[in-house]
């Protein structure tokens, strides 16, 4: 009897131990999701997940927060890898609820890299799973992800109906907070899309009442942005520009530096629809200003980031040195009585210090590798931003503006500083990356880039693309465009050659280019430390790739270059 009774007693106090234990976690778990920033939030998740002491469940619940935290904070392959061990291991277990909400967000993770086929196969999946287990609250929120995907995709009738579906299941549920009114949302730029303006406005209108009583800052913006857009489209501007500006009034009260650039181009196309065109031009320049800043700020940052990591690397190596010399001290005085521990800790010494080097060379490597690597990315995201965002804005302002007073001389000048405003910025975008590269591929970018920078110098070429059927890599392809792009300025600089050549061809396990001029040549040791050649090295290191040049002053000068097609 006695023993029974100890039994129960240490099941109760097990079982009260466990209710705790998952009460503390569970605490702890919604304390992480009120952090704002993810790099905290996913040290913390991920100090939780190394102790090891967790349940099924409860690992699950951690790494599906880590999911979400990894995606928005774009650690993309770390993001796929958690999400698969957690979906393998929801699968296992037949945990449904689970398995739905790794797909779910794994569909996430490749909508915000721009993969949204990948995206709409996995919110499908994850669909299925909610709807056969009345998974409702999962069902609706898969349901506006299918809307909003297959809207980007134009399938407009299948789009509307999971966008219906989700609103009915939260509206059957009394849900009426920000998933709900977001379909809403996604519903009216739909009808928009499909022309269906009377509809878009009876659905902006409804949500503009109702978010004022939820106020959600975030939802009410970018719904008075879409409703302006609507009201732009039926050529009600007045009101365009009114939303619009309630809109822009609110973003500068938000700390969301992206959304204002949002708010202030479309505040600035509704006011040149409607022919203020002073303010539009004022907010156009205040949106260029502030991505400007932004570029040079994310910059700064990579800079900041990266000389905290050499510094890093650079005080673990001087404690390296200093114990390898304490070692080598300690040696020195035992190697004074016994010959052979002499040969012995020469060669230890030998073997250290190689290895160091290389460990050095390595780290220095890796951190021009992410110099350029982040350079060329954010080459490409501010090139797309001001190629189709400020761009396109100010020719629509300079069209607008050349059907006004003929004869107004200052409304002229001001139309050409326009002008000349745009095709600036164009050229600007289009040396950060050019369009040709990531859309058409190498042969046609190459070939663009010669016929920009020689024909309009009056300089003839020659360009042959053999064995090359398919892209290569993309870290070849910029590396290939960008020294062309360096030889090409060395030509026109310094050659004075009248015909160029290029040839870049396909091997087995490589790709080559050479370049060849008839110019005036050059002695390569006068120039082979200068800044350009200092560019061309960096790249090449990067992909291992092999330079060579062949000139004389007075013979012209042919580039050879070698990249292996198996670079890790």
């Amino acid at each position: 009897m006695r023993k029974k009774i100890l039994f129960i007693f240490v099941l109760v106090l097990t079982i009260h131990h466990s209710f705790f234990a998952q009460n503390d976690l569970l605490k702890e778990l919604h304390k992480i999701d009120d952090i704002k920033s993810d790099s905290i939030a996913i040290n913390r998740l991920e100090t939780i997940s190394n102790k090891g002491n967790l349940t099924t469940k409860q690992q699950l619940e951690v790494n599906l927060r880590l999911l979400m935290r990894l995606y928005f904070s774009q650690q993309f392959e770390k993001a796929f890898s958690i999400g698969n061990i957690g979906l393998t291991l929801a699968k296992r277990n037949h945990l449904d609820s689970m398995e739905g909400a790794f797909n779910k967000h794994l569909g996430n993770t490749y909508y915000y890299m721009d993969v949204r086929k990948k995206a709409e196969e996995y919110f499908r999946v994850a669909y299925t799973i909610a709807h056969s287990h009345n998974l409702w609250q999962l069902e609706a929120s898969c349901a506006n992800n299918l809307g909003g995907v297959l809207t980007d995709f134009k399938k407009f009738e299948e789009a509307e109906f999971y966008l219906q579906r989700s609103i009915s299941i939260m509206k059957d549920h009394s849900r009426n907070d920000a998933n709900l009114y977001l379909s809403y949302r996604v519903l009216g730029a739909l009808y928009m899309e499909t022309k269906q303006l009377d509809k878009a406005e009876n659905v902006f209108k409804e949500l503009i009442e109702k978010l004022n009583y939820l106020k959600d800052t975030n939802l009410i913006c970018s719904n008075l942005i879409y409703y302006s857009t609507l009201l732009k489209k039926k050529g009600d501007t007045v009101n365009a520009v009114i939303m619009s500006e309630k809109a822009l009034n609110l973003l500068r009260k938000k700390n969301n530096f992206h959304a204002l650039i949002s708010g202030l181009r479309t505040h600035a196309a509704n006011l040149a629809a409607a022919k203020r065109f002073n303010e539009a031009y004022t907010l156009d320049s205040e949106a260029f200003t502030l991505m400007k800043k932004s570029y040079n700020d994310d910059i700064e940052k990579q800079i900041s980031e990266t000389e905290v990591k050499y510094k890093t690397a650079q005080i673990q190596l001087e404690k390296e040195n200093v114990e390898i010399q304490t070692k080598k001290e300690r040696l020195f005085f035992i190697s004074s009585t016994l010959f052979l521990f002499i040969i012995l800790i020469s060669v230890f010494l030998i073997y250290s210090q190689r290895k160091n080097n290389k460990h050095r060379i390595a780290f220095q490597k890796q951190r021009l590798e992410s110099l350029i690597e982040g350079e060329e990315k954010e080459k490409s995201r501010i090139a797309k931003d001001l190629h189709d965002g400020i761009v396109q804005d100010l020719t629509a302002i300079k069209l607008k503006m050349e059907g006004l007073d003929p004869g107004n001389t200052s409304l002229h000048k001001i139309i050409h500083e326009i002008d000349d405003a745009a095709k600036e910025i164009r050229d600007i975008a289009h040396q950060m990356m050019p369009v040709s590269l990531r859309e058409y591929g190498l042969a046609s970018s190459l070939e663009d880039l010669l016929q920009k920078t020689l024909v309009i110098r009056n300089i003839k070429f020659d360009f042959e693309l053999v064995n090359i059927e398919t892209r290569l890599p993309e870290k070849i392809e910029i590396c290939l465009y960008r020294v062309t792009q360096e030889l090409l300025n060395n030509v026109m600089k310094h050659s004075k050659a009248s015909f160029v050549s290029l040839v870049v061809s396909k091997h087995q396990d490589s790709v080559s280019l050479i370049l060849e001029d008839n110019g005036t040549g050059f002695n390569f040791n006068d120039v082979k430390k200068g800044i350009g050649m200092t560019s061309l090295s960096s790249r090449l290191e990067i992909v291992k790739g092999e330079l060579k040049f062949e000139t004389s002053p007075g013979a012209g000068t042919m580039v050879i270059i070698k990249i292996p097609l198996n670079i890790q």
